[in-house]
């Protein structure tokens, strides 16, 4: 995907780029949020 957002961006499809943002930094949120809990 960072290809395609870096050197072909009229062609993204903005729905998918969103979805991703949405899920996969949510995950990522909670898997810090888990990390910082356990070394505090």
């Amino acid at each position: 995907m960072r290809d395609k957002l870096i050197h072909q961006y009229f062609g993204v499809d903005i729905g998918i780029v969103r979805e991703t943002a949405r899920t996969d930094l949510l995950r990522f949120r909670n898997q810090v949020e888990t990390i910082l809990s356990e070394i505090s």
